[in-house]
């Protein structure tokens, strides 16, 4: 039983690693806590359900032309609300504000187009892949280990999503100026890099990974007009519990988080699973608010 929940922690923290990933993105380079990340989350799943089961076109070309309507919307937040206000040097707080109202149009949009009432992309039962558990006593009920085809697609393209972009970030030209940005915008503004193009790539990458995620969940579990908040309080807290400052730390914070869901399902209730993820914030942000993989600094 244990095995059997840890492997699917593992699963859905692949996913809350990809989202975590791209909010952690977004959030290093332009500052902005962006809210918006979950109404881009759910936005995916709707452009996938017009494409598939609307509009019939094949899967694969479905899921391509969601995440292409996804980047293209959180291009849009950037450059009708953000770059706005980052010209005219608002505050956080209007940010936050600002984010906050593009996320309650974007969801309640949706809500009046497609209703309140959960969808379906995928009808019917999936299919098994079924593992020998080792640790499995003889006669339990526990000797294999039951994975769905979804939850194999959800793993594995997670975490090639995921290496894909830190082999951008760390090894790309592009990559580098934007892991500079996160640093010192100004700064590389200064040597002669655009901050409007470069921020208007951010989003888009950004909002493609949230895509990702969703559409990865949309398959296995449907979704409704409210599905990205939850997902985006856990890409947050990922971010704060691995540490701000890197990259991996938000991929750690996600797996983390899936990990620690999974064994309050084993130990308790599935209904206390998200309690434990506001009970890690609090105890990273009292004991240890810099994350896992953050150094200490001293205090002047």
């Amino acid at each position: 039983m244990l095995v059997q929940l840890l492997i699917n922690g593992m699963i859905t923290g692949a996913v809350y690693a990809l989202a975590a990933l791209g909010f952690s993105l977004i959030y290093r380079s332009t500052k902005i806590f962006h809210i918006a990340h979950a109404a881009v989350f759910t936005a995916a799943a709707y452009f996938l359900f017009l494409f598939y089961n609307q509009v019939h076109l094949d899967m694969v070309m479905s899921i391509l032309l969601s995440l292409l309507c996804t980047g293209i919307l959180g291009v849009l937040m950037e450059i009708t609300v953000y770059h706005p206000l980052f010209k005219d040097e608002a505050s956080s707080s209007v940010m936050l504000v600002s984010s906050i109202g593009i996320m309650t149009i974007v969801i309640n949009s949706i809500a009046m187009i497609w209703g309140n009432e959960n969808k379906i992309i995928l009808s019917g039962i999936s299919n098994t892949v079924k593992i020998n558990n080792p640790l499995a006593e003889p006669g339990s009920p526990f000797k294999e280990i039951i994975l769905t085809i979804p939850q194999l697609y959800q793993f594995f393209i997670s975490l090639l999503a995921i290496a894909l972009v830190m082999i951008f970030l760390h090894y790309t030209k592009s990559g580098k100026k934007i892991k500079a940005i996160c640093d010192n915008d100004r700064l590389v503004e200064i040597f002669g890099v655009s901050l409007t193009r470069y921020r208007v790539s951010i989003f888009f990458i950004g909002s493609i990974m949230a895509g990702l995620g969703s559409i990865l969940f949309a398959v296995d579990f449907g979704m409704d007009p409210y599905v990205g908040m939850p997902v985006l309080l856990i890409a947050a807290v990922a971010v704060i519990v691995g540490g701000v400052e890197y990259f991996w730390g938000a991929v750690l914070g996600g797996f983390l988080l899936g990990f620690a869901k999974a064994l309050v399902v084993w130990k308790m209730s599935a209904r206390w699973e998200n309690m434990i993820v506001f009970l890690l914030l609090i105890v990273f942000l009292l004991f240890r608010p810099e994350g896992i993989l953050s150094r200490k600094k001293r205090k002047a």
